[in-house]
Protein backbone atom coordinates (compact mmCIF):
# COMPACT_ATOMS: atom_id res chain seq x y z
CA UNK A 1 0.00 0.00 0.00
CA UNK A 2 2.64 2.27 1.03
CA UNK A 3 5.85 2.54 -1.30
CA UNK A 4 7.79 0.54 1.36
CA UNK A 5 10.89 0.95 -1.13
CA UNK A 6 10.73 4.91 -1.03
CA UNK A 7 10.38 4.60 3.01
CA UNK A 8 13.68 2.25 3.07
CA UNK A 9 15.49 4.82 0.80
CA UNK A 10 14.49 7.97 3.05
CA UNK A 11 12.24 9.43 -0.03
CA UNK A 12 9.37 9.24 2.26
CA UNK A 13 8.44 11.72 4.75
CA UNK A 14 6.55 10.74 7.80
CA UNK A 15 4.25 13.30 9.61
CA UNK A 16 3.95 12.50 13.22
CA UNK A 17 1.37 14.88 14.83
CA UNK A 18 -1.54 14.50 16.37
CA UNK A 19 -4.82 14.16 15.06
CA UNK A 20 -8.65 12.03 15.05
CA UNK A 21 -8.47 9.03 14.24
CA UNK A 22 -12.02 8.86 13.88
CA UNK A 23 -12.11 11.99 11.51
CA UNK A 24 -9.69 10.15 9.20
CA UNK A 25 -12.54 7.05 8.89
CA UNK A 26 -15.58 8.94 8.97
CA UNK A 27 -13.76 10.85 5.86
CA UNK A 28 -12.83 7.90 3.92
CA UNK A 29 -15.54 6.31 4.46
CA UNK A 30 -17.59 8.61 3.27
CA UNK A 31 -15.66 9.44 -0.18
CA UNK A 32 -16.07 5.66 -0.45
CA UNK A 33 -19.69 5.72 -0.22
CA UNK A 34 -20.85 6.54 -3.46
CA UNK A 35 -17.92 4.39 -4.88
CA UNK A 36 -19.56 1.60 -3.07
CA UNK A 37 -23.08 2.69 -3.98
CA UNK A 38 -22.37 2.75 -7.48
CA UNK A 39 -20.93 -1.15 -7.42
CA UNK A 40 -24.15 -1.98 -5.43
CA UNK A 41 -22.01 -2.65 -2.59
CA UNK A 42 -23.13 -2.20 1.52
CA UNK A 43 -20.62 0.05 2.73
CA UNK A 44 -20.54 0.19 6.74
CA UNK A 45 -18.09 2.43 8.77
CA UNK A 46 -17.91 1.71 12.14
CA UNK A 47 -14.77 1.86 14.80
CA UNK A 48 -14.52 0.03 17.98
CA UNK A 49 -15.78 2.15 21.01
CA UNK A 50 -12.57 2.38 22.71
CA UNK A 51 -10.60 4.01 19.91
CA UNK A 52 -8.24 7.04 21.06
CA UNK A 53 -10.14 10.15 20.51
CA UNK A 54 -5.99 11.11 18.94
CA UNK A 55 -3.08 9.32 18.33
CA UNK A 56 0.13 10.93 17.31
CA UNK A 57 0.89 9.59 13.79
CA UNK A 58 0.58 10.65 9.73
CA UNK A 59 -3.19 11.14 8.73
CA UNK A 60 -2.64 11.36 5.15
CA UNK A 61 -0.85 8.13 4.98
CA UNK A 62 -4.00 6.22 7.08
CA UNK A 63 -6.29 7.81 4.80
CA UNK A 64 -4.18 6.42 2.07
CA UNK A 65 -4.09 3.35 3.43
CA UNK A 66 -8.02 3.03 4.45
CA UNK A 67 -8.65 4.36 0.92
CA UNK A 68 -6.96 1.67 -1.10
CA UNK A 69 -8.16 -0.85 1.11
CA UNK A 70 -12.12 -0.04 0.67
CA UNK A 71 -11.24 0.86 -2.76
CA UNK A 72 -10.06 -2.62 -3.25
CA UNK A 73 -12.99 -4.29 -1.20
CA UNK A 74 -15.32 -2.73 -3.45
CA UNK A 75 -13.38 -3.71 -6.75
CA UNK A 76 -13.58 -7.38 -5.63
CA UNK A 77 -16.98 -7.50 -3.77
CA UNK A 78 -20.02 -9.63 -5.69
CA UNK A 79 -22.77 -6.87 -6.77
CA UNK A 80 -25.12 -6.03 -3.95
CA UNK A 81 -22.36 -7.91 -1.59
CA UNK A 82 -22.78 -6.64 2.40
CA UNK A 83 -19.87 -4.53 3.61
CA UNK A 84 -18.39 -7.24 5.45
CA UNK A 85 -14.77 -6.15 5.17
CA UNK A 86 -15.07 -2.57 5.61
CA UNK A 87 -16.73 -3.10 8.91
CA UNK A 88 -14.06 -5.75 9.75
CA UNK A 89 -10.46 -3.53 8.77
CA UNK A 90 -12.31 -0.58 10.33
Amino acid sequence: MLDFSRIEAGKLELESIPFAPQKVIDHVGSLMAEIARLKGVALSVHCAADMPAFVVGDPERLKQCLFNLLSNACKVSPRNARGALARVLL
